[in-house]
């Protein structure tokens, strides 16, 4: 049965965690520092990094595109103006009747 270590707090949610036995020598053997954040803030920060990531790898894409892989619809352009209307919505919302009820 593993013993648990001194309670921690985490930094960012500031509610106190407790790292095992077992975890606190996988850091040391490892040569890494204990975590400062409790395990919920540490997957959340991990999923915002890859997040984060994934947003600023697609912009650099996105920079390196032709631009003959794009052309210019004439309704897009009147949607942008604001002289048409485009309605975005889940399966049986309603969208339908708001168009032919405007």
């Amino acid at each position: 049965m593993l013993t648990k270590v001194e309670e921690l707090i985490c930094v960012e949610c500031h509610t106190k965690f407790t790292i095992e036995e077992g975890e606190q020598k996988y850091y040391s053997e490892k040569g890494l520092i204990l975590p400062k954040r409790c395990k919920t803030c540490r997957e959340r920060k991990r999923l915002s990094n890859m997040y984060d990531e994934i947003l600023e790898n697609w912009s650099v894409d996105a920079k390196k595109e032709s631009i003959d892989y794009f052309y210019n619809v004439e309704e897009v352009n009147q949607i942008k103006n604001g002289r048409k209307t485009f309605v975005i919505g889940r399966k049986g919302s309603g969208k339908t009747s708001i168009c032919q009820r405007t």
